[in-house]
């Protein structure tokens, strides 16, 4: 991929673009150099070109362990906790929903991306609204709902929960729907209550 080597000094728009064009492993290490050493002071928009690259240069986990291994060593990420999401990815994206779970279930940070990611999943494969994707997104709200998941927002998981099951089962997105509302009820309350 000639074009991003010649790419210097790309812009942050040259680097998003760049990492649209990854085809394997190697593309996605040069735009995360590149991304490295253009934007050192945002790193949430760093961290979204560096995830996209990863997610577009690797096929199977094996590949995105090895350069997320290699991006440690040579301090182009922090570490790998941050990017556990993309093991879910890579894995629905070889259609291994097994292996997906198995993923989420490792990630030793739990993050909103690493839940969005699973119920990207949840969404591609419901078809039944009975099968156990329902209740892979119930245990999903619940676990978002504990302590634990404190890095997660449990409204953004119910929101996008209603809007999966929309088409395949609209009581249950009622459901969620409701459930949504009481907290965001709830949480304006409790900002209320601060103030005074």
């Amino acid at each position: 991929m000639k074009e991003i080597e010649s790419q210097h000094p790309p812009t942050r728009q040259d680097c998003m673009r760049l990492a649209v064009l990854c085809e394997n492993p190697q593309d996605a290490y040069k735009v995360v150099k590149k991304t490295a050493d253009v934007i050192k002071n945002q790193r949430e928009y760093a961290k979204r070109i560096i995830d996209k690259a990863i997610l577009q240069g690797c096929s199977t986990i094996k590949e995105l362990r090895t350069l997320l291994n290699r991006l440690v060593k040579d301090k182009l990420i922090r570490g790998i906790s941050d990017h556990s999401h993309l093991f879910v990815d890579i894995a629905i994206k070889q259609d291994d929903f097994g292996l997906a779970k198995d993923s989420f279930q490792r990630a030793p940070v739990k993050t909103q991306k690493l839940y969005l990611s699973m119920l990207r999943g949840v969404c591609a494969n419901v078809v039944e609204p009975n099968d156990g994707f329902c209740l892979l997104a119930d245990d999903l709200v619940e676990e978002a709902l504990s302590q634990e998941a404190s890095r997660v927002s449990p409204e953004t998981i119910l929101s996008q929960c209603a809007r999966i099951f929309e088409t395949a089962d609209p009581a249950r997105a009622e459901r969620y729907r409701s459930r949504h509302q009481q907290l965001s009820s709830k949480a304006l309350k409790n900002s209320a209550t601060k103030q005074e």
